[in-house]
């Protein structure tokens, strides 16, 4: 690093364990290894005290005994210690905030999440080295070869900002026409850098957090909101490292909970959940605060949740949640949606001087966005291939196409063909966090929203406009709380049962073993199971065998495994709703002899197939080991799920299957076509074959 010596001695203060920890990763990455660390404010002045050369303090915020701002003062108000570079690094990310810490002297505001990038920049600042961000930015021609507009859209990595993707992809393949502009999309390491990009004015618009965009506006940055990126679209889950029972505001008292900003609607939102449970959650630290929001990077939250048992959970956007669910380490709680219908998130923001100046450019450019939004609803495959392609061009964060797939289709997830910024939805959003969280300033909504291009743009009829329902109430709240945990418990409880009582049953499999785990085992729920996915198999497996990376990426992960004759097959859970002993089976004429008939579990009619017989196997006489696996598979109807029961000998166990266990589809060898065949998962001295059970039983409901 020009300028600034490797060797700085760093004093890091904060008092979370695991961001530490990876604080000092960043640290060292950038190429600082000589870092002292301390706890909170009071350790950090001990420490100052008797080293006399350290060169630089990074501070957290919000710490019990001593916070960054106490200790920020305390520096400047000592002779010896005033000159010393102070960077508060901290979730605080509001303009209200960084006024304070500006005014008590701090030398860099580094807001959370930060990248690795941010804070080796803030540290080159800290010391009078580097002045401006994205000069490289600023040095481009405002028109482009060709004559037109060169349009200059920031965003992140996020499924969220799909929308701008998918107008670059129909742009470049001449699918739509742009006669004022072309579009040049700027991708960035996260919020601060976006948000610093606006202020500064070198960027024409950005996808950007609602409430962030809100508060740039509240001190002044000259921007207007024209459109919204997206509806919908967040999760939250709880920590699998405590017991979750009655009463709901006991497992999360005196804990944290984790948020991407301070200025977002999953800080908005996780308010208004755990206030409406009897708590009172704050940023804050105090004795009159019993839950803490704590800002953390989404892509660390769920490695926080596993390793610090303070943590009681986080939201997020998708499908970060989910993966966090399926690897066993979360819970579910409830989807954005849940509590409010329909609601904003991120919105696209224009500066102000551009849309005076470039009007009809500006008309072209919201239209364009809103034929990308509905062409995403209505091209769900494509939309999911331009999706990673768009946001994980180097393969460097795991997106895939199937996982992005899952998050478009989900039922109660994003949402793009409704980009209209409703400007009570946007007003219901900063009087909440305003008056009944005290973060932010209060702003004119109608003179920051310009809706005269959404007006012209969206088009909008009964059939496409969606109206937002706030179910804020402690009654409402308190409602999707017993419901999801009467109904909706989600994979965890699945996973934890069937292990628990699959040893029994694989060697004496009868109705006394069958009754208590049909009692324990949670029903998936439709919506948010559809939202389950795997991270992507490692390159070079991808590299050096014929899988296709599609399919490698939704293979790895839990399996109930299971015998026909002598051999084991194994199903994702992902498709598992219940397992039951054989039961009374109603014979329905006119069907194919491997479909036995129908039976009514608790008031639903389910049709059952022994798929022994589908296989081609000889059929054999059912015995206290047999099972029914009630399955889930798309019925052919779009979005349009239905079960299925499927007769096996008996239920083996649920397999970890990591992909260097997986090798192809073989060409012989087993008793059924292998197109129904996911992969053989080869585990210590046995094979199973992973089956694709939508294409096993390929039958049409």
């Amino acid at each position: 690093m020009s300028g600034v010596a490797e060797n700085l001695k760093i004093l890091l203060v904060e008092d979370d364990r695991t961001m530490r920890q990876i604080e000092i990763h960043v640290l060292k990455k950038i190429g600082y290894t000589d870092v002292i660390q301390a706890a909170n404010g009071d350790e950090a002045i001990q420490i100052l005290q008797q080293e006399q050369d350290i060169n630089i303090i990074i501070s957290d915020w919000n710490m019990p005994k001593k916070g960054g701002l106490e200790l920020l003062k305390w520096v400047r108000a000592d002779k010896k210690l005033n000159s010393i570079p102070f960077i508060m690094a901290t979730g605080q990310a509001d303009k209200k905030h960084e006024k304070q810490a500006v005014d008590a002297g701090v030398t860099g505001f580094l807001v959370k999440p930060f990248a690795d990038d941010e804070l080796k920049l803030a540290i080159r600042k800290a010391f009078g080295i580097d002045t401006e961000e994205f000069k490289w930015v600023e040095s481009l021609s405002r028109m482009t070869p060709s004559g037109k507009l060169r349009l200059k859209i920031a965003h992140i990595q996020i499924t969220d900002h799909l929308v701008l993707g998918v107008l670059k992809h129909l742009l470049d393949k001449g699918e739509l026409k742009a006669n004022h502009f072309e579009l040049e999309t700027i991708c960035m390491s996260g919020w601060n850098p976006v948000a610093k990009s606006l202020e500064n004015g070198i960027i024409d618009g950005a996808c950007i957090l609602a409430p962030l965009a809100m508060d740039l506006y509240s001190v002044g940055t000259p921007i207007k909101l024209v459109l919204l990126s997206h509806k919908n679209g967040s999760i939250a889950v709880r920590t699998k490292n405590k017991k979750y029972d009655k009463p709901f505001k006991d497992f999360f008292e005196h804990g944290s909970f984790l948020i991407p900003h301070k200025m977002s609607i999953h800080h908005m939102l996780s308010h208004i959940f755990l206030k409406q449970i009897g708590l009172n959650p704050s940023m804050q630290k105090g004795s009159v605060y019993d839950v803490e929001f704590e800002v953390a990077p989404p892509i660390n939250m769920p490695e926080f949740l596993k390793t610090n048992t303070n943590h009681s959970g986080f939201m997020v956007a998708e499908p970060i949640g989910s993966l966090a669910v399926e690897s066993n380490i979360a819970s579910y709680q409830f989807l954005s949606g849940e509590i409010w219908e329909n609601h904003p998130c991120c919105a696209v923001v224009m500066q102000k001087e551009f849309i005076d100046n470039y009007t009809d450019a500006m008309f072209e450019f919201t239209r364009l966005l809103v034929k990308a939004g509905k062409f995403i609803a209505t091209h769900l495959d494509d939309a999911a291939k331009i999706a990673v392609e768009f946001l994980d061009p180097d393969r460097t964060i795991g997106l895939t196409v199937p996982i992005l797939k899952k998050v478009l289709t989900d039922p109660n997830g994003i949402t793009t063909d409704d980009l209209y910024p409703v400007v009570a939805d946007l007003d219901t959003m900063q009087q909440y966090m305003v008056k009944e969280m005290g973060i932010g300033n209060a702003i004119n909504i109608d003179e920051f929203v310009d809706l005269r291009f959404a007006d012209n743009s969206c088009d909008m009829g009964l059939a496409d406009f969606r109206p937002s329902f706030l179910h804020s109430s402690k009654e409402e709240i308190l409602t999707i709380l017993n419901k999801n945990f009467q109904d909706n418990d989600k994979t965890d409880d699945f996973v934890d049962n069937v292990v628990e009582h699959v040893d029994s049953m694989s060697n004496n499999l009868n109705q006394e073993h069958i009754e208590p785990m049909t009692n324990n085992i949670k029903q998936l729920d439709n919506g948010y199971g559809s939202s389950l996915d795997r991270n992507p198999v490692e390159q070079n497996l991808i590299q050096n065998s014929n899988i296709k990376e599609e399919l490698n990426s939704a293979q790895e992960g839990k399996y109930l495994t299971f015998f026909l004759d002598r051999e084991e097959y194994g199903i994702t859970i992902r498709n598992i709703r219940e397992i039951i002993g054989m039961m009374a089976i109603t014979h329905v004429p006119r069907t194919p002899s491997y479909v036995k008939g129908v039976i009514n579990l608790r008031g639903k009619v389910i049709p059952v197939m022994d798929i022994r017989i589908k296989f081609g196997m000889e059929s054999i006489e059912y015995n206290d080991r047999t099972c029914i696996l009630v399955v889930e598979v798309p019925s052919g109807r779009e979005n349009h799920n239905v079960q299925i029961g499927v007769i096996v000998d008996s239920v083996s166990e649920v397999l970890n299957v990591r992909s260097d266990d997986i090798e192809a589809n073989p060409k012989f060898g087993v008793s059924l076509d292998t197109d129904a065949i996911l992969g053989m998962a080869k585990i210590g001295e046995r094979v199973r074959i992973l089956l694709d059970i939508e294409k096993a039983l390929s039958v049409e409901m």
